[in-house]
């Protein structure tokens, strides 16, 4: 203990005194820093006043020269002032040079005869001058002598009238040269002077001289912050990383500002921060190298220390682990041996390492006769599951084996997992296996009453639904034939309307069976351009017709075409279902002491979708909208309710009464359309369903639309055969009606022997897929041997059979589903007899 406690006191003394010292080294880093500051301030302030002196001498000596009478007048007395002026002051100027009042040179020493009256108003300190009056310095430029420069102008006046100015042209290099250099001699920071306007007239890399400083520094360079104070005429000092060789490093700085009248240099004088404090750094790095060694030797003397330590204490706790290794085995033993499942431990060659309590009363064979034997000998009903061990351990994949049984003979059933073991020490696999009679007796019981249910509930919904198709299409019947009896003639728009009624009661029918086929996904839909106000129109005639006489229908129709892209039937399909929904809500669905009867408003307006409603509703888009709602004021529901209409099977009327599905098919059918559903109800007060359809941005082609009802009349004759014989006349009144000589067969067979007879006189065949005798792809193989060219159209009721693909590759044209209308097949049946004259 006293040799810990004198090692924490040595450490504290260390952390202590490295503290102290770097506190102390912060603080002589600041006052060096401070110290910089202050002499480089000295220095750059007598480098400015040095500057300022030399152009106050080219001043004082331009005044007097601009007052030489000769120099006003211009003759030739003033050239020879202009000429001895230069003579003198050769050594600081490049030339000298006399312009008129209007910015033309005339005369410049040394004589240049082709610059001679050229116009140099255009350059900025001509320009000042002429405008001002005023003496000015000016930039860096290029002068019509073909040199760079710095410009001194005096301006001259004759009896107080602006006649020009005398010009001295500086080399800029004579000023960095003679002063600046001179001040740097001896000192650590480098010397930058720029022109107001950003021009660089004296650096440390001769190179850079008569740039812009954004010519050399790059725009992400923090040097730039301190070159645009200078820019802007401000002084003081800086600490700033300058980008160096592709790094920045610190630097330190003072900046002045060299006033020149008319203009303004900056001059700035920069070092690196290390060396400024380079002999700081120096006492701190060897100060670091004597705390580092001293931890370096503690951490050796406490290496050794806790090594002996560490020796005495490791083998108390071996002691300790192999003691605790001891009881979790004897724990997990008996843990083991107390599971119910049966459990089998074996190694890579499928010797047995563990054998618990279940297995051993399963098999009679008891642990110690287990242990080391090969399982697959030991346990031949297990030898099947042999050839997974591989891939079990070497895949290190988990296999499970649901209702196997090791006795064909036995009615029990087992679950059976097999898992890999792998650790440092072992290897193999383990075998759970669990006997599940029991469970599969309840499930498969609780499967069958599930199943019984779905079916009674399925086949009472449709029963319902067809139920309301058949009182459509009987009921307009018996109407029909009471008023023909009554009556000598029935009116052609009544009968068009009973017609009508009964066409789309059969088309619902159609639509029953397409909708179970939709929801689930094995059925193709075909979209195009709807009018919703047709489609509530046509649901308003059907509810009419089949609704309680208690419930008042209240159609709202937009007063234009409002287009979808959808399936017609399916849209039908869709409002049908929620209008069924909400007469059922107003009547069957009310309680005995309630009278029957309510208001069914079925309304459309058009709806732009905002973000805000967006955010409420993941599916839509910010577009605009048909919105389609349903509003009943039947028995309503409470907010849990309402939440589950959409899901399968769930209703909320009387046993028998619904299958469950309805509300399914509507979520299905509009999220086939690319749409969503609001649902908004009360108990007691009534149900809102609002449908929303995207809006069609497509042309609306009316000729196309009426295309489709149209009835083509034709000639030629075809072959029907089918085995239904009230479809084979109905297609054959179809086609005697529209113009065509119709023969037909009642199974394929029978189409055969005629077509091979009259195949010459035959323009097409009509042939159902599901026939006796020869199938419907049978029949037309062997018809198409007898004359490959054959037109065919194959019918069908499921278009998902495999044999309907097959036949369609083989050659037959067209494919017409049941039930079909006189529109499609007088359509179909035209466009294959006629396209040879069609196309012409």
């Amino acid at each position: 203990m006293k040799q810990i406690r004198n090692i924490a006191i040595f450490i504290v003394i260390i952390f202590v005194g490295t503290y102290l010292f770097f506190t102390a080294y912060n603080e002589v880093v600041i006052q060096t820093i401070n110290q910089y500051f202050k002499q480089q301030n000295i220095l750059t302030e007598q480098t400015v006043s040095s500057i300022q002196n030399v152009f106050r001498n080219f001043s004082n000596s331009m005044q007097f020269l601009a007052q030489d009478n000769h120099i006003k007048n211009f003759d030739e007395p003033g050239k020879v002032s202009i000429e001895n002026y230069f003579k003198n002051h050769s050594d600081v100027i490049n030339g000298i040079t006399r312009i008129n009042e209007h910015g033309v040179i005339a005369y410049t020493y040394p004589y240049n005869e082709s610059v001679i009256g050229k116009n140099v108003a255009y350059q900025r300190h001509n320009r000042y001058i002429i405008n001002s009056h005023k003496p000015v310095v000016s930039d860096v430029f290029k002068a019509v002598q073909g040199y760079h420069t710095i410009a001194y102008a005096e301006p001259v006046f004759l009896n107080e009238k602006y006649t020009g100015c005398i010009t001295v042209l500086i080399p800029f290099n004579v000023i960095s040269h003679q002063l600046l250099k001179t001040v740097k001699q001896g000192s650590l920071s480098n010397v930058l002077l720029i022109s107001e306007e950003g021009t660089i007239l004296f650096a440390p890399e001769n190179e850079f001289v008569g740039l812009k400083i954004n010519q050399i520094f790059k725009s992400n360079n923090p040097f730039n912050t301190v070159l645009l104070k200078m820019q802007n005429g401000e002084e003081g000092s800086a600490r700033f990383k300058n980008a160096l060789n592709n790094r920045l490093v610190k630097h330190l700085a003072v900046y002045k500002k060299i006033d020149l009248g008319n203009t303004f240099w900056s001059m700035i004088f920069y070092a690196p921060e290390k060396d400024i404090l380079k002999d700081l750094y120096l006492f701190r790095n060897k100060f670091l190298g004597i705390i580092i060694l001293l931890v370096i030797v503690l951490f050796i003397y406490l290496y050794y220390f806790y090594k002996s330590v560490s020796f005495a204490v490791e083998s108390r706790r071996r002691i300790k682990i192999e003691s605790e290794l001891r009881n979790t085995k004897q724990f997990l033993n008996n843990i083991l041996k107390s599971i119910p499942s049966m459990l089998i431990v074996i190694d890579e060659k499928g010797g047995i390492t563990h054998w618990n309590k279940s297995i051993s009363q399963y098999s009679g064979i008891n642990f110690r006769e287990a242990i080391g034997k090969n399982l697959w000998k030991l346990l031949p009903y297990m030898a099947r599951f042999k050839h997974f061990q591989s891939q079990v351990m070497h895949n290190n994949r988990r296999l499970e084996f649901h209702r196997e049984q090791f006795d064909i003979t036995s009615s029990r059933f087992y679950s059976i997992t097999l898992f890999p073991l792998s650790d440092e020490i072992n290897s193999g696999m383990v075998i759970k296996i669990d006997d599940i009679t029991e469970i599969e007796k309840k499930e498969l019981q609780l499967r069958q009453a599930q199943k019984m249910e779905t079916v009674g509930t399925l086949a009472g919904g449709l029963a319902h639904d067809f139920n309301n198709v058949l009182g459509g299409i009987i009921g307009t019947l018996s109407l029909l034939r009471f008023i023909t009896d009554k009556k000598d003639m029935v009116n052609s728009k009544e009968l068009r309307n009973y017609i009508q009624t009964m066409e789309n009661s059969g088309e619902r029918a159609t639509d029953i069976v397409n909708q179970l086929l939709t929801l689930s996904r094995k059925h193709e839909v075909n979209y195009v351009s709807v009018d919703l106000n047709t489609t509530i129109k046509h649901v308003m005639k059907i509810c009419k017709n089949t609704f309680d006489k208690s419930v008042e229908l209240q159609p709202i129709y937009y007063f234009e075409k409002a287009m979808v892209c959808a399936s017609p039937t399916q849209l039908e399909q869709m409002l049908l279902n929620l209008c069924v929904n909400a007469s059922h809500a107003m009547t069957i669905m009310r309680s005995d002491s309630e009278l029957p009867g309510g208001q069914l408003v079925v309304g459309l307006e058009k709806t732009q979708i905002d973000e805000h409603f967006t955010s409420t509703h993941p599916d839509a888009i910010d577009k605009d909208y048909w919105l389609l709602s349903v509003r009943d004021t039947g028995v309503g529901m409470d907010a849990h309710t309402a939440s589950l209409v959409f899901d399968p099977f769930f209703t909320t009327k009387g046993k028998g009464k619904g299958t469950g599905l309805g509300m399914t098919m509507v979520y299905n059918i509009v999220k086939q359309h690319n749409g969503f559903t609001d649902i908004y109800s009360e108990k007691g007060i009534g149900t809102t369903i609002k449908v929303h359809l995207p809006i069609f941005e497509g042309q609306f082609n009316e000729e196309e639309y009426k295309k489709k009802y149209q009835i083509p009349v034709g000639h030629g004759r075809v072959l029907v055969v089918d085995d239904e014989e009230v479809m084979r006349l109905t297609a054959q009144n179809i086609l005697e009606e529209c113009g065509y000589e119709v023969i037909t067969a009642e199974n394929g067979e029978e189409a055969v022997h005629i077509y091979n007879n009259q195949f010459q006189q035959i323009d097409l065949v009509l042939l159902d897929m599901v026939m006796p005798k020869l199938s419907g792809k049978e029949a037309f193989i062997a018809m198409q041997q007898t004359n490959p060219k054959i037109k065919a159209i194959v019918t069908s009721g499921f278009k998902e059979d495999e044999r309907l693909t097959e036949v369609l590759n083989q050659g037959v044209r067209e494919f017409l589903p049941k039930p079909f209308t006189m529109e499609q097949l007088s359509q179909l049946v035209y466009s294959l007899i006629h396209e040879k004259n069609t196309g012409e």
